[in-house]
């Protein structure tokens, strides 16, 4: 009885506290994360990625002296690569959805920030679309849902952007930004 009560705590805690690198701000859904390039100055930084996000597809870049910013539409997760099935994962994350990105560049790092984020279920008519916000969170905004799908749903979000936004950098921990 004590192990079965043990692992059901642990079970709960890690569905109910874990959001990835997702977090609240202004009522807005908003993921960061910080890479380093230690070998690399911040306009090397800037030139490998203005270089690489051309294979995304973005709209409406805009670049200054430490920041690349865009827009991507109709992105979608590629369930196969990180191991798992349609079927087996939340509906969120088996639709297009559509982002803008800030990247923020000092000291040999980049930061990456996604904001604006919202499905875009073009198969069911717009039936399931929605902003981030209202699919995940819950008290006009200000928490995430708990919900095992809900959490599945952001660590899955926050895998593929971890991967797809590291551009060979090395994560590093947020706080060191």
């Amino acid at each position: 009885m004590k192990k079965i009560f043990i692992c059901a705590a642990f079970f709960y805690t890690a569905l109910c506290f874990s959001q990835g690198n997702f977090r609240i701000n202004n009522y807005q859904v908003i993921w960061e994360n910080v890479y380093e390039k230690p070998d690399r100055s911040e306009a090397e930084i800037l030139a490998s990625i203005q270089s690489e996000i051309l294979a995304y597809n973005p709209i409406n870049v805009t670049l200054t002296d430490h920041a690349i910013s865009f827009k991507i539409d109709d992105d979608k997760i590629n369930l196969n690569k990180l191991g798992r099935k349609a079927m087996s994962t939340p509906m969120q994350c088996s639709r297009n959805f559509d982002y803008t990105v800030l990247i923020d560049v000092k000291d040999n790092k980049y930061k990456v920030t996604i904001m604006n984020l919202a499905i875009d279920d073009k198969a069911s008519n717009g039936m399931l679309s929605g902003t981030f916000e209202d699919q995940m969170t819950k008290k006009a905004g200000t928490q995430f849902r708990t919900g095992s799908g809900v959490v599945d749903a952001l660590n899955l979000f926050s895998q593929y952007l971890k991967e797809k936004y590291s551009f060979t950098g090395n994560y590093t921990d947020n706080s060191k930004w």
